[in-house]
């Protein structure tokens, strides 16, 4: 069973949003409301609610126990855009986009993952999972130090010049 609550025109960009509603998806719900209780965005208050409220919808019109609720999707659309301008050097003008935010969130009773769990337990009990083999350790070779002497200095004769080493400029002979 599934109970879910929306929010509309929220005055936050949905980029901001996303970011918390990414960060609670697939928790269970006590989970979802520490996290939100304390994350440092704006946008964790007004999700905070929303989380509440359809934990309310589910307890009040669904009948489901608050303790086994998992957020199962957090969608966050883009609303209308504000727009708004600012002044700007040599008379022009900046166009400011003010985005808006519309929030939906969907609460089930089980978590998929458990769903899929007695069939993982069933394949553990019938045999290995994974074959056991026979690992070998090879003794490395000390790492030898490469030779970092100096290379020795060379008489002033046997020297490039200066000349072969400058390119000249175009257009200079």
């Amino acid at each position: 069973m599934e109970a879910s609550a929306s929010l509309s025109y929220l005055r936050i960009s949905p980029r901001k949003v996303r970011l918390l509603g990414s960060l609670i998806r697939g928790m269970p719900v006590e989970a979802a409301k520490d996290q939100l209780t304390f994350a440092l965005k704006h946008a964790a208050l007004p999700l905070l609610k929303l989380v509440k409220s359809a934990v309310a919808n589910a307890t009040s019109t669904h009948k489901m126990d608050e303790a086994s609720l998992i957020v199962k999707t957090v969608t966050v659309d883009q609303g209308p855009v504000l727009k708004r301008y600012r002044p700007r050097a040599f008379g022009r003008a900046a166009e400011i986009r003010k985005r808006t935010s519309h929030i939906t969130i969907v609460l089930t009773d089980s978590s998929p993952a458990t769903a899929k769990l007695p069939h993982i337990i069933g394949k553990a009990a019938s045999g290995p999972l994974v074959e056991a083999k026979d690992i070998h350790h090879e003794k490395r070779d000390k790492l030898v130090p490469k030779d970092t002497a100096k290379p020795k200095a060379q008489p002033l004769g046997k020297t490039k010049r200066i000349s072969d080493t400058i390119v000249p400029r175009q257009g200079t002979t």
